[in-house]
């Protein structure tokens, strides 16, 4: 999946917060990526149905998806992109919601395991470049 050219490589939607590894040509372009990401996201999911849910969304009267701020890690090895990637990928046991990682939907590990594939399309062959 490609995004502005930005290749989503691996990713796990949890209730709270949300883990994506992408893959970057230019890094420097990591804060404007996020940005149009952030404002085209949060306006699909503003022009959908939410019900109750909306109220949890809302802060100080106005629709809020987003914190103002993201973490940022620029993987440097093959090494560091594994254990990221399980560790996001494990982030749904830790929070009980399954008891094995291929078993979240909202998840890549099913694409990263062979066992089929996440909601979301992703780029496994994503040629990273290690310095």
């Amino acid at each position: 999946m490609s995004f502005f050219g930005v290749a989503l490589v691996g990713y796990v939607i949890m209730p709270s917060h949300v883990h994506a590894i992408l893959g970057f040509p230019d890094v420097a372009e990591l804060s404007q990526v996020m940005q149009a990401f952030k404002s085209i996201a949060a306006r699909k999911i503003k022009s959908l149905d939410l019900g109750d849910f909306r109220k949890h969304l809302t802060r100080n009267g106005r629709f809020q998806l987003w914190q103002r701020r993201f973490d940022d890690l620029v993987i440097a090895s093959e090494k560091q992109f594994r254990i990221k990637l399980e560790y996001i990928h494990t982030n749904p046991v830790r929070g009980d919601l399954v008891d094995e990682p291929d078993d979240f939907e909202y998840s890549s590990a099913r694409d990263w395991c062979g066992q089929g594939s996440g909601i979301i399309s992703v780029d496994r062959d994503y040629d990273f470049i290690y310095q």
